[in-house]
């Protein structure tokens, strides 16, 4: 058995190695759609690969897990969210606790409906569940996906009968770690089943009987398909309590009250389940794992069955003809690149990736498809949304942690001409573990007509249209795939920029080429400077001049676009937010709890008077009308202020990157101070990528303050001696003698400064400091004391 078990693992193993092609129409509601591989079919676990497919004439994104039944090494299991039935908690957050837990798990992906009140019910899967062989929550006669202990899978509705028998006498189980099944209403009668898997907290309603019962032999099963032999530890009124480990409680209400007068302390009553699917009540199988959903089977048999109009996005679950896959889809809704689809265009697409039989589950904002500890799928909410149950994707395989098997990490490998890019590699133990998914040490290749790898595994891709494979090896273990490299859209990474004498650009040019955006060498294309006082460009990089705003025009093949490019240099290491001076008429005054302000300059800020009035949310806001744009590229906006008998609490910076939202800086109110002033400081890379010189320039809105209390008709003094930015902060001065301003001294600046002094250039044509010993001519003398900085210099 060991040996045949290994066979198949190899076997399934070098399956998922092969390439795995979705069709490339799909045929929705009628409609045909080309459909593109924005990832190609890629192994993430044994037996499982993850791509990704867009539709743009739909337009339509689908994430997508293929799971393969046949290898050994691999499970599907159901997950409880917290671990109970009333819980809640999103599939990364299942994920990580999984992991958490010694399992090697491949991914997650949100399963049912869940009941969102009263409170004590929010989390508990509408359909039911099954895990692992156990009835965590009985089933309600709603459409699910359901897994036997064959691996066989089955897409039905499911059913569920539950029973006590005492005395003889058979009577009706209600349900199972809920109150209501499916739909309905909250029976005013019946009896109810709680176990470990509703937790150990009980309603707490304060009407009817309870009992509490412990299994007459070892420990509850609680198996689908089966009974619990189990003893009355005590018979009691209606009361909230805990759950005691390895009991169960039973809550009559409503008629069946009657029955707990005869019950006693060590009588012995029988707990049955009876689950079956709709379509084969006589299937007599093990059932071992349960989730549910909308209620909607969407395929049947290759054919489209059930229908919800209106586009959203969706989680759907699959299997293939022969019983042999599963197919996760997650397909995203609820934003212009990708609409959601109806239930109906949904079959379209899982008919499409290969399934048979499809099961439609919850959607909306709790679709999520997690793979290999990332979020897949782009979430229509914007965040992560709990959620009751799901699915987990687990390996089974034996600890290995030898790298065994190397694959190109997922991406297109449809790659645009004259890109640069460095590839990722993802190491596996020999079972398909994925062990690493950046594998240093690797070595690359190419057919000689897709282009070239420099010495640091860079890849540089030809300028023409070719076709070939691209190859990796990493200690004698290869992988290999095809490309395709093609004339891409290409574009501007920005269309706009900010450099200083520090920070000079290197001109982003990216082609669209699959998931995300590949560089292409700014070189491959022809550039043109309107200004060339402002900037000037070496080897694709723009370098300051001098202060200015130009634009640079930029054509190649599939190019043609225009940066504007703005320089500002630091004018002294501290100014003003409004740069040269303040000007207090364009400063707004508002708050809340005061009034009358009148503000006034003050140092590089301002002085503000102004009279409390009642309020119990008091604040003062000094707002720039218009938005001021920040000059340059500083590193701290700096807020110093004094608020004599103001008492702060809280202090609000409202700022926002080129071209992007306002963002909201928080700061609690420093206790330290000197002299009876504190400061505030908002590095400008704790809340932008400082790096990007396309979110330049910076805007300021307004500063708040908020005031924990305010005495009425008592006049205010807010002084704000710094409304302040900071320059040059960490980064490297201009040296003196660097000429070409490349932050270095060397030949190159000796031969720079010669033909400034010859006169083959002039001083504009470099950005950096040709006076080099500060006299106010250039000449010789200069050439002097370059030469001797440069033999002093320690290389």
């Amino acid at each position: 058995m060991k040996l045949i078990k290994t066979l198949l693992a190899i076997t399934a193993i070098a399956a998922c190695a092969m390439p795995l092609q979705a069709k490339n129409q799909w045929t929705m509601e009628g409609k045909t759609y080309d459909v593109d591989t924005i990832v190609y079919p890629h192994k993430v676990g044994p037996g499982v690969t993850y791509s990704r497919y867009d539709l743009p004439s739909f337009p339509l994104k689908v994430s997508v897990l293929e799971i393969d039944l046949n290898n050994p090494y691999i499970d599907l299991e159901s997950y409880l969210s917290g671990e109970k039935a009333a819980s809640v908690e999103d599939p990364l957050s299942v994920y990580e606790r999984y992991r958490a837990a010694g399992r090697e798990v491949v991914g997650a992906v949100n399963g049912d409906f869940f009941r969102t009140s009263p409170s004590s019910e929010w989390g508990i899967p509408t359909s039911g569940m099954l895990r692992n062989g156990q009835l965590l929550i009985n089933p309600a006669g709603r459409a699910g996906f359901t897994l036997d202990d064959q691996r066989h899978p089955y897409i039905d509705r499911v059913n569920y009968k539950g029973t006590i028998t005492f005395n003889g006498v058979e009577h009706d189980l209600h349900s199972v770690n809920c109150i209501r099944v499916g739909n309905e209403s909250t029976p005013t009668t019946g009896i109810f089943l709680f176990n470990e898997f509703w937790g150990k907290s009980y309603y707490g309603w304060t009407y009817g009987r309870m009992v509490l019962v412990s299994p007459k032999d070892g420990t509850f099963k609680w198996a689908p398909n089966g009974s619990e032999t189990v003893v009355i530890d005590s018979v009691f009124n209606s009361s909230p309590i805990n759950i005691p480990e390895g009991k169960a409680l039973l809550w009559f209400r409503g008629d069946p009250v009657q029955l707990t007068k005869d019950m006693h302390v060590g009588d012995e009553m029988e707990i049955g389940f009876k689950v079956w699917l709709s379509g084969m009540p006589d299937l007599d199988v093990n059932f071992m794992q349960n989730v549910g959903g909308s209620n909607h089977i969407i395929l049947r048999n290759g054919q489209l069955a059930e229908n919800w109009e209106g586009r959203q996005p969706r989680t759907c679950m699959g299997m293939s003809a022969d019983s042999t896959k599963i197919y996760f889809a997650v397909l995203d809704g609820r934003c212009t690149t990708s609409l959601g689809v109806s239930l109906f265009e949904a079959a379209g697409a899982m008919l499409g990736l290969g399934a048979w039989n499809a099961v439609n589950l919850d959607g909306g904002g709790s679709s999520c498809m997690v793979v290999n500890g990332d979020v897949a799928n782009r979430l229509s909410d914007g965040m992560l949304r709990d959620t009751g149950n799901g699915w987990a994707i687990i390996s089974n395989a034996p600890a290995d942690d030898q790298i065994g098997i190397i694959d190109f990490a997922p991406r297109s490998f449809n790659l645009s001409c004259s890109s640069k890019l460095d590839f990722k590699i993802y190491g596996y133990n020999q079972y398909g573990v994925l062990l690493d998914k950046d594998l240093q040490g690797c070595t690359f290749s190419c057919d000689e007509q897709l282009g070239t790898f420099d010495n640091n595994g860079t890849f540089y891709a030809a300028s023409l249209p070719a076709t070939g494979k691209i190859y990796a090896n990493y200690n004698g273990i290869t992988c290999e795939t095809d490309v395709l490299l093609m004339a891409s859209e290409k574009r501007l990474r920005c269309d706009s920029v900010v450099i200083d004498r520090n920070h000079p650009y290197r001109i982003g040019v990216v082609a669209v080429s699959g998931l995300g955006e590949d560089d292409v060498d700014p070189m491959s294309m022809q550039w043109t400077i309107q200004d060339p006082t402002v900037c000037r460009l070496l080897d694709g990089t723009l370098v300051a001049v001098a202060d200015g705003r130009t634009e640079v025009y930029g054509v190649g093949e599939g190019f043609s676009d225009t940066l504007v490019v703005r320089v500002e240099n630091p004018k002294a290491h501290i100014t003003t937010i409004q740069g040269d001076e303040v000007i207090p008429d364009k400063w707004r005054f508002s708050a809340s709890g005061f009034k009358d302000g009148v503000v006034t300059a003050l140092d590089n800020g301002l002085r503000l008077t102004c009279l409390g009035t009642s309020s119990r949310s008091a604040y003062i806001r000094l707002a720039l009308n218009p938005v001021q744009q920040l000059w340059g590229i500083p590193d701290t906006i700096r807020v110093r202020y004094r608020p004599r008998d103001a008492d702060v609490s809280k202090v609000y910076l409202y700022t926002a990157p080129n071209s992007g939202q306002t963002i909201n800086n928080t700061f609690t109110a420093p206790t330290e101070n000197v002299d009876g002033e504190y400061t505030v400081s908002l590095p400008t890379a704790d809340w932008i990528d400082a790096d990007n010189l396309g979110v330049y320039p910076l805007s300021f809105s307004y500063v708040q303050f908020n005031i924990r209390s305010v005495t009425k008709d008592k006049e205010y003094v807010f002084e704000i001696p710094g409304l302040e930015l900071i320059y040059n902060d960490g980064y490297p001065e201009m040296m003196p003698g660097d000429v070409d301003g490349n932050l270095m001294v060397n030949g190159d600046d000796i031969n720079a400064l010669i033909n400034i002094i010859l006169g083959k250039n002039t001083p504009s044509d470099f950005y950096g400091e040709a006076d080099v010993n500060g006299d106010g001519t250039i000449d010789g003398a200069d050439l002097n004391t370059l030469i001797n900085i440069y033999f002093s210099l320690d290389y």
